[in-house]
């Protein structure tokens, strides 16, 4: 961010740890960088979520934590959009992959993620969330959606000007998930 927002940060917050880049990287290689941090750090859950959400409830962590288990390494909250209509969180199943949960936000507990390596960095962004969730299943786990608890997400926000790079990512990923027999 080419703004004063960091600064704002540590003013607002004086004891947040803001990590910067000196280059811009992937959004899997940002998340890769940050998980791995935080899990040497001692951090028991990794919480994912987009730069263009707000409204999170007030309970959130307590409820997403509460959900996991042996069996469940993820946990998502419901998505809103910004204008209150429910989005991303409905059952369903695209290109023979099913999930009912959203990937816009979601609680991953730091020794699954760590087990499964994390986001496969030559995805860059999109489909990670599902071939993450694909290798989970793999390992005989599984995600599960909390409708207790929601976010607002704004949706595409953050690649609004790139024009193709978005659908040329989306499309790419889709079908290296379809080759690896998703």
């Amino acid at each position: 961010s080419s703004d004063l927002s960091t600064l704002q940060l540590f003013l607002e917050f004086p004891r947040l740890q803001v990590i910067t880049a000196i280059a811009r990287t992937s959004y899997c290689n940002a998340f890769n960088l940050l998980a791995d941090m935080a899990s040497r750090g001692g951090c028991a859950y990794l919480f994912f979520v987009n730069n263009d959400t707000r409204g999170f409830s007030p309970d959130l962590f307590e409820h997403l934590i509460s959900d996991l288990s042996p069996e469940i390494a993820l946990v998502s909250p419901r998505i809103y959009d910004f204008t209150q209509a429910d989005i991303h969180w409905r059952p369903r199943t695209k290109w023979g992959i099913s999930w009912d949960l959203a990937t816009e936000a979601y609680l991953v507990d730091a020794a699954v993620w760590n087990r499964l390596g994390g986001f496969t960095s030559s995805f860059a962004m999109y489909c990670e969330d599902l071939d993450f969730l694909l290798r989970l299943r793999a390992i005989g786990m599984d995600a599960r959606l909390n409708t207790d608890v929601k976010l607002d997400h704004m949706g595409g926000a953050a690649v609004r000007t790139m024009l193709f790079v978005p659908t040329f990512f989306y499309m790419r990923n889709l079908l290296w998930l379809q080759r690896r027999g998703a």
